[in-house]
């Protein structure tokens, strides 16, 4: 104990003896710490934040904005930071860097000078990279900050945006996923039912208007029953008018009337089987058109149904995929958009000078106390003894 008293003691005293030298050197230092805090180059930085969201339950159609961050994500089942870890990839790819790069003239900003222009570019990545971003993930809730730092604090901001805005742009343009190609082919063909639905539709009441047909069915057993009636009739008024030839032969007044009606019977069937008669109703289907007339409605109701059972398939189909692509692309929401700072991030000058004080008084107490150790002749025999005993020579 006494042994370590004497040593600090003698550390005391050897710091007194070179006081004038530690004073001096730490003054020097600290004046030379100020002098170049002052006059070194300044920079700024700026960030920007968002958050991730993957949605794997509930798309963002049918969720109120006032839910979509924090306890209200987690309730609808939004999960925060899903895909965090590819965004981060994402921002830190070459694509995104030499955007940046080129949007801003960067190259000039780092004073990069090279006859080959991907040497050039490789550096100014590499500095972009090392020297100028720094993004930060909080993997608990999802939260993405890009900080941007450089000698201009308008650019800082500029560039942290930027990168939001690259950001934003690949999702929304750029990324085509499984889902969202599906979406776009059953969209497609949706559109092309439809359209074709309607001109088949056109085409159908076009055939209705022109051959004055409202149930084809019902219509046709109207006329079929009319024709047979009107055919009975005249049938048995023949059977009628030749009995009264064969058996009243004196009542000519009674064969002339059944002869008459006759003549009219046939009129009418005649009428039926024509379309030139006027007499005609207009919603009666003329009997010689009615084969080609019910194989035409048949062949556009069959089209119709086909294109409406197809439509019906398709719509299911185009829904899940809208939902599917939905749920495959993450979203991210801007909190924090970057500003220009009114505080620069270096030089930090109080902590330079503070830390130049300590180590320039650190060394120079140790110089002066290394100093003093190997020009006392103890302690220069101690030394001696010391590289004795290590096998080593020391010079003298």
């Amino acid at each position: 104990m006494n042994k370590k008293n004497i040593d600090i003691i003698d550390i005391l005293i050897v710091l007194a003896k070179k006081r004038k030298f530690i004073i001096i050197t730490t003054f020097i230092v600290t004046v030379a710490v100020i002098f170049y805090s002052l006059v070194a180059t300044k920079y700024w930085k700026s960030s920007v934040t968002f958050l991730t969201i993957s949605q794997t339950q509930m798309p963002t159609s049918v969720v109120p904005q006032a839910l979509m961050g924090g306890m209200g994500a987690s309730m609808l089942g939004l999960e925060p930071g899903g895909d965090a870890l590819s965004f981060l990839k994402i921002i830190q790819s070459r694509t995104f860097s030499e955007n940046i790069i080129r949007k801003y003239d960067l190259i000039d900003y780092f004073d990069i000078t090279d006859a080959d222009t991907l040497v050039v570019m490789e550096q100014a990545v590499k500095q972009l990279q090392d020297d100028v971003l720094d993004v930060d993930l909080d993997l608990e809730t999802g939260m993405i900050s890009i900080a941007i730092e450089t000698k201009n604090r308008y650019l800082s901001s500029s560039i942290a945006n930027s990168y939001y805005q690259l950001l934003e742009k690949y999702f929304i343009e750029t990324k085509m996923s499984k889902g969202r190609q599906r979406r776009l082919f059953l969209e497609d063909r949706v559109a092309d039912f439809e359209k074709s639905f309607a001109k088949l539709t056109k085409e159908f009441e076009e055939f209705q208007e022109k051959y004055n047909i409202i149930d084809i069915d019902s219509q046709k057993e109207n006329i079929v029953a009319l024709y047979a009636e009107i055919v009975a009739e005249k049938i048995e008024v023949e059977i009628e008018l030749e009995y009264s030839k064969r058996f009243l032969y004196d009542d000519v007044h009674q064969i002339r009337s059944l002869q008459d009606k006759v003549g009219v019977l046939n009129k009418a069937i005649t009428d039926i089987e024509s379309s030139e008669s006027e007499r005609k109703p207009k919603y009666i289907i003329n009997l010689d058109d009615m084969p080609s007339l019910n194989n035409r409605f048949l062949q556009l109701s069959l089209n119709l149904e086909i294109q409406r059972n197809v439509i019906e398939f398709l719509y299911p189909q185009y829904e899940r995929a809208r939902l599917d692509e939905l749920s495959d692309i993450s979203t991210f929401e801007l909190v924090d958009e970057a500003i220009p700072s009114g505080k620069r991030s270096k030089p930090q000058r109080g902590k330079m000078v503070v830390i130049g004080f300590i180590l320039s008084l650190f060394l120079s107490s140790l110089i002066a106390y290394t100093h003093e150790i190997f020009t006392t002749t103890d302690r220069k025999d101690k030394i001696q003894q010391l590289f004795k005993e290590l096998g080593l020579k020391s010079k003298s």
